[in-house]
């Protein structure tokens, strides 16, 4: 499911909205606001009382250790990136509010359905029928 730079991070009660194939972006702010960017709802707030600031003060030392960064006072940012998440992370010295992180999920598998991007005219349909024939032929 994650990268081997993320396999001994301990992702606890995010590891279900990891998981899913519908959840995008996960956020966390506001000492204990957690939000989720799905391909099906957007964005939501979620409650998840497991998801706290310790925790997340606890899930950014882990990256930052399998990393061999610091995170604190002195280095308050921690930008982590594997081939399938993205993780940043704000120290509680900058994030008055509690520690602050985002987490991407950047899965190999692009996210684009054919319905979609004609109806939102990101593509035309000879456009479409162009971009699926060259990623068919890439994927040979």
């Amino acid at each position: 499911m994650f990268d081997s730079m993320f396999a001994q991070i301990d992702f606890g009660p995010l590891k279900e909205y990891l998981q899913s194939d519908d959840v995008t972006d996960i956020s966390y702010s506001n000492g204990g606001q957690l939000w989720l960017r799905t391909l099906s709802k957007g964005l939501f707030r979620v409650e998840n009382p497991n998801v706290n600031n310790a925790f997340m003060e606890k899930l950014a030392f882990q990256c930052a250790n399998s990393m061999g960064k610091s995170f604190n006072m002195a280095s308050p940012f921690l930008d982590a990136e594997g081939a399938e998440l993205r993780l940043n992370f704000v120290h509680d010295s900058i994030a008055k509010n509690g520690i602050a992180a985002v987490i991407r999920k950047t899965p190999a598998k692009i996210r684009l359905e054919k319905g979609k991007l004609l109806e939102e005219q990101y593509v035309d349909s000879m456009c479409f029928r162009t971009l699926q024939h060259n990623c068919m032929w890439r994927n040979r």
